[in-house]
């Protein structure tokens, strides 16, 4: 398909969104439908104090508009079950006496599977009969209650339904405000203009690494896809500024991921097969008649088979696998407890290319082996204290082993070692915190976390792949500790002002540095539809334990090259990446062959100020605009030099000696306007514009490589619902403006001489890659019948087929520097059927 028929094919999708008949259209005779048994399925969860945790006995959920009306109370534990409820979309209220009510939208009611549904309800601060207190609708509002600003919830359902997402949470949040993607081909996030390296990922409270298959391959901070499956992940926060003190080591942003709870009570099964790969998933109770329940998903994909059908243009072999599992557990007297885990396997592959003729650059006559494993095992527990209070502990170990191997041929066809990196580490933690209710308008939460870090890093590389210069660069095998202490409260101060406010702090002691990072936030609502808000964080990071870790003789002045200039050497790596040493040159470096020169760099840490308008246009209809500033400071960078952490990307041998000499400020403004999903219609316009600017240890102003100026994005979709919603059809797409990349000149002359790409750092990134415009599209077919339902789906990213910037390599062929593109188009057709 060429790019004029995949235009086509886009405009026949947007055209579809408005001349399909409405959902409410019965195309069959009307004798069929009167004859068909209508099919039904059950709503059911639970209802307890969004503050206490304490379930809320007697509370009604009545779902909507339904007739007769449908509804049920809460039993002893706050659980409630309604029964033969029609299929397609229903909205429930829910209501209980001193609790404000709420309204839970477009549930979606299948054949396939009971809807489970957790809801908490907040105490109404409000006197008896003083107002009258209307339904508010729970959309997109952070779960987390001492979030403000810069925050929202996703749901599950929008990561399989925004086009573009592709079952991927950290794809989704790119059509939100403020966020901008690297490329087609990695998940890796800009968050407003800071590193995707300043994420932080949480699961069921704990902090993990990168969750990613192939974390890191290009981008730090990134990879192809998450290893969390639609199948495991309940509703969940992300937040991009001023977070709430919970949440510390992040500058750019928090993923707070939860994974939902199996059901108790019917044991319910999912299978997935497409062009990605397979899905198994399975859920039950552990004991009949039991409150225990398990879930647990298995994943397997080949990338190989898109090599194979040459829609990805590489002679590369990726192959990646997932398990996550979760076994709930809850007692009468004891709380409940929780055993979860998540973990994948990645292996990737490369052959040598021995004829020289096949070689137009310097990766072509490289190999690498690479494997990759992560996990996270955690054993958690609540307990209610009493009426007001409980307590969240949570045992946790998380562990990665990564191996990089990558050899290079010389002119003579002989292989020579180029990369061995060797990174096995791992995390035993053990958290605790206490939340107590003080009044309905006032709660606090305190947490105290410490953690075992068990490291083992053994790196050698050469110098711009020179043979004779292959050295080892971290050779630790050690440990360290990091204690983390918060606590925060919320306080209604009136009906129409709240306050969030608290302070994280903790030591790290590899470096022995200690840091405290006060938070606070308050919203005022102006009236029934307009709010303002107002935050401020502190927040603090630690870099990847290599920096830490770089042996002084790593940088020995013998092996230095010329000044101010950055190889791109990294074989995996994003061209434009800075290499180890360059910038060091003619530097007589005198250390200790024993010392770790970086190893007492403080944490890099950022101001975060944050100001926030929302407009509640209409139930179902949103605007938001909120200005930002961030100034960022302690960076680590090389003195004398323009390298600073504030770009950092990728350098798998990475060794300079830094120090914390570099600042950075982030400005913008980012914009959402957004319809939720109601009547079958639903769409999201969010736009960006920003300016992320730093300054390295040479005193001198300059963008920052994530500087891209402006993102925009425009995501519409529609549902159409066939014989009461036996057959519903979805349709979603994608408009994606972004801005380029910010790069440094290339170096001509060094860089033809060399046969090598070289980078002139004394006017790092002072030039822009094109912007680019991406298009994406999801398209389901859902078919409910008796007893089990199926989905098919196909998703498309960059369908109109637009290149892709991949960095610059020298070419052999033509004696020259060029920016390599790619057109990379990424269709996956599945089909799922659950029962």
């Amino acid at each position: 398909m060429n790019r004029i028929q995949l235009f086509n094919f886009l405009l026949a999708a947007i055209l579809m969104l408005f001349i399909v008949p409405k959902s409410n259209s019965q195309p069959v005779a009307q004798s069929t439908q009167t004859q068909t048994t209508p099919i039904t399925q059950t709503i059911k969860g639970n209802v307890y104090d969004a503050q206490t945790m304490e379930p809320l006995i007697g509370a009604t959920v009545i779902i909507r508009d339904s007739e007769p009306l449908l509804g049920a109370s809460t039993d002893a534990r706050g659980n409630f079950h309604i029964s033969r409820v029609p299929l397609g979309r229903h909205s429930l209220q829910v209501n209980y006496i001193g609790y404000e009510p709420v309204i839970i939208p477009e549930v979606m009611a299948t054949s396939g599977r009971e809807v489970v549904v957790d809801i908490g309800l907040r105490q109404s601060i409000s006197e008896l009969g003083e107002v009258i207190i209307t339904p508010e609708i729970v959309k997109n509002k952070p779960l987390n209650s001492m979030a403000t600003v810069s925050s929202r919830s996703f749901s599950v359902e929008e990561t399989r339904r925004y086009a573009g997402g592709m079952d991927d949470p950290a794809r989704l949040v790119s059509a939100y405000a403020g966020v901008a993607v690297g490329n087609v081909q990695n998940n890796a996030i800009i968050v407003r203009g800071n590193s995707p390296k300043g994420i932080s990922w949480r699961v069921e409270g704990v902090e993990i690494p990168t969750p990613h298959h192939f974390a890191g391959g290009n981008v730090a901070g990134g990879g192809i896809v998450t290893l969390f499956s639609s199948q495991m992940l309940d509703n969940s926060d992300f937040h991009t500024s001023a977070f709430p003190a919970e949440y510390g080591n992040a500058l750019a942003g928090v993923f707070d991921m939860n994974l939902r709870t199996g059901n108790s009570t019917v044991h319910q099964h999912t299978f997935q097969a497409g062009t990605m790969g397979l899905d198994i998933a399975s859920e039950g109770p552990v004991v009949p008649g039991s409150s225990a329940s398990y879930l647990f998903n298995y994943r397997y994909s080949t990338l190989g088979l898109l090599t194979d059908l040459n829609l990805i243009p590489t002679d590369q072999e990726f192959r990646y696998q997932d398990l996550s599992f979760k076994f709930n557990m809850p007692t009468r007297n004891a709380g409940t407890f929780s055993l979860w885990g998540v973990g994948g396997i990645d292996k990737a592959f490369e052959p040598l290319q021995t004829d020289p003729q096949m070689w137009d650059n310097d990766w072509d006559r490289v190999s690498f082996d690479w494997g990759i494993e992560m996990g996270a095992v955690g054993l958690s527990h609540r307990i209610l204290t009493g009426k007001r209070t409980y307590v969240n502990t949570t045992l946790a170990a998380t562990g990665i082993r990564n191996r990089m191997e990558t050899v290079r041929q010389d002119d003579d066809l002989v292989a020579h070692d180029d990369l061995s990196a060797i990174d096995n580490s791992g995390n035993l933690s053990i958290g605790s915190y206490i939340s107590h209710t003080f009044s309905p308008r006032f709660t606090t939460q305190t947490g105290l976390t410490v953690k075992r870090l068990q490291y083992n890093l053994d790196i050698n590389s050469t110098l711009e792949s020179d043979p004779s210069t292959y050295r080892n660069l971290v050779d630790e095998r050690d440990h360290s500790h990091v204690v983390e202490f918060y606590t925060q409260s919320r306080w209604s101060l009136s009906q129409n002002l709240l306050l969030n406010a608290g302070v994280n702090t903790g030591y790290f002691a590899l470096n022995e540095a200690f840091w405290v990072d006060p938070r606070i936030a308050l919203r005022l609502n102006l009236s029934g539809s307009h709010s303002v808000s107002l935050g401020y964080g502190r927040h603090s990071q630690r870099e990847e334990l290599k920096v830490y870790l770089v042996r002084a003789e790593a940088n020995r002045s013998d092996a230095l090259a010329d000044t101010d200039i950055h190889s791109n050497s990294s074989a995996l790596a994003d061209t434009d990446i800075h290499s180890n040493p360059s910038a060091l040159a003619n530097a007589d470096i005198q250390l200790n062959s024993s010392t770790l020169p970086n190893v007492d760099l403080r944490l890099s840490g950022a101001h975060h100020f944050v100001l926030a308008w929302d407009w509640q246009v209409s139930d179902n209809m949103r605007l938001k605009i909120e200005p930002y500033a961030q100034f960022l400071f302690d960076a680590p960078g090389i003195a004398d030099s323009s390298f600073s952490m504030i770009n950092y990307q990728q350098d798998w041998a990475f060794s300079d000696v830094l120090e914390n000499n570099s600042i950075g400020r982030n400005v913008g403004l980012d914009v959402t306007f957004e319809r939720f999903l109601h009547r079958g219609y639903y769409f999201l316009v969010t736009g960006s514009v920003f300016s992320s600017r730093y300054k390295g240890g040479d005193g001198v102003w300059r963008n920052t490589r994530f500087n891209k100026g402006y993102v925009a994005n425009a995501l519409v979709g529609r549902e159409f619902a066939f014989r009461d919603s036996r057959r519903i059809l979805g349709v979603n797409t994608r408009l994606n403006f972004i801005g380029g990349e910010r790069v440094s000149p290339v170096l001509e002359e060094k860089s033809r001489e060399r046969e090598l790409v070289f980078f002139d750092e004394t006017r790092a990134f002072s030039n822009q890659l094109a912007s680019t415009v991406y298009a994406d599209l999801s398209v389901t077919w859902r078919m409910n019948r008796p007893g089990y339902s199926s989905i098919w789906a196909l998703q498309v990213k960059n369908m109109l087929g637009r290149a892709t910037a991949e960095g610059y390599n020298y070419n052999y062929k033509t004696e020259s520097v060029e920016l390599d593109k790619s057109v990379i188009v990424v269709p996956s057709i599945s089909y799922k059927i659950e029962f």
